[in-house]
């Protein structure tokens, strides 16, 4: 997680947050709630990742689940369609579900 985090803002390594995401991304899959939340972020905005909001949805609500709340991402996703949002809760119940 700190070397993620290093990588996304440029702290003592050089910016990489295509790696960064990589990074967080393994620890998310391992259940690793600060990870998933990081994750979420960078998809909310398209650091390091494709902007994908279904995508940030889904890792914010595992990362919720877990006890750790965002309310920037809450108002992040707010607006998406219902189909998105039904899309995001069933990856974020297949994710949580495999930890």
């Amino acid at each position: 997680m700190e070397y993620a985090i290093a990588l996304a803002n440029g702290d003592g390594v050089p910016r990489d947050e295509v790696m960064a995401a990589r990074v967080f991304r393994r620890a998310a899959s391992r259940g690793n709630a600060i990870a998933q939340n990081r994750l979420a972020r960078l998809y909310a905005t398209g650091r390091g990742v494709a902007r994908n909001l279904v995508e940030a949805a889904a890792w914010h609500l595992v990362a919720s689940g877990q006890g750790l709340p965002d309310t920037w991402l809450d108002g992040a996703v707010k607006d998406l369609a219902k189909t998105d949002r039904a899309r995001a809760e069933q990856l974020a119940a297949e994710r949580a579900g495999a930890l």
